[in-house]
């Protein structure tokens, strides 16, 4: 159920970015569009969850970006995963800090992800000239993406929450306070 919660999340946050260029406007065409994919990928990468698992969820998610942005197929489902396993590579002491450290490693993530695209475009593309079209975005693509970090965030704790609370349940005494009230 979590990682369906967070699947969904993730489906809801690419339609959400698809939307971008109508409310920025002229700023997507310098590269000002964040990518809140990146952003629950690393909150994704460090949390204490199994690798296996969510790498799947970034291989899914990363396929609906390739289908939804029309992008080359596997291109964002390869950057995706990799995502996920680098920032699982720098820990969690970063993000359990909080603030305006988790919002620049989104941004850091955001520009590493935008040149791991426009490297694989050179390679396997067949217009040289768009990988140096994609790089001019990476300066943008991250402080565009810092700077919604700390919503994307905030709307994955939530559903972290959220699903925590429904698979634990209504909260019960515990043995130790039956006791103690029958002792009363």
């Amino acid at each position: 159920m979590r990682y369906t919660a967070f699947l969904i999340l993730g489906i809801l946050l690419i339609v959400l970015q698809a939307q971008i260029p109508l409310f920025w406007g002229a700023l997507t065409i310098y590269g000002f569009e964040p990518s809140l994919l990146t952003t629950l990928l690393v909150f994704l990468g460090v949390a204490e969850q199994p690798l296996g698992l969510l790498a799947g969820i970034a291989f899914v998610l990363g396929y609906t970006l390739d289908i939804v942005g029309g992008a080359p197929l596997g291109i964002y489902s390869l950057t995706s995963v990799t995502t996920l396993v680098l920032a699982r590579a720098t820990g969690v002491r970063i993000v359990i800090q909080g603030g305006l450290l988790r919002a620049l490693l989104a941004g850091a993530f955001a520009g590493l992800q935008t040149m791991l695209v426009a490297v694989l475009i050179a390679i396997f593309g067949k217009n040289p000239y768009v990988p140096g079209q994609i790089m001019r975005h990476v300066p943008g693509a991250s402080v565009s993406t810092a700077l919604t970090a700390p919503l994307v965030y905030w709307l994955a704790e939530r559903v972290q929450g959220w699903v925590t609370a429904l698979l634990e349940g209504p909260k019960t005494d515990t043995i130790k306070e039956k006791k103690k009230g029958s002792r009363r």
